[in-house]
């Protein structure tokens, strides 16, 4: 694989970790105020997010 296209995995498995956490953090609070629709979907967005990282990895290879 061309070290471009590694570099620009690389990059958006950085970004979407980061989103995967800031969802995470997110959920956390909207818990902590007993909104727990909002902490639900944030939840699941971070496992979304968390797959699409895993399908980055996996193309890398």
């Amino acid at each position: 694989m061309d070290n471009s296209v590694k570099a620009e995995i690389s990059s958006m498995l950085y970004t979407i970790s980061e989103l995967a956490k800031r969802a995470s953090n997110l959920g956390d609070q909207m818990r902590d105020l007993k909104d727990e629709v909002s902490a639900s979907e944030l939840y699941q967005a971070e496992k979304a997010l968390q797959v699409a990282a895993r399908r980055l990895n996996s193309a890398s290879r």
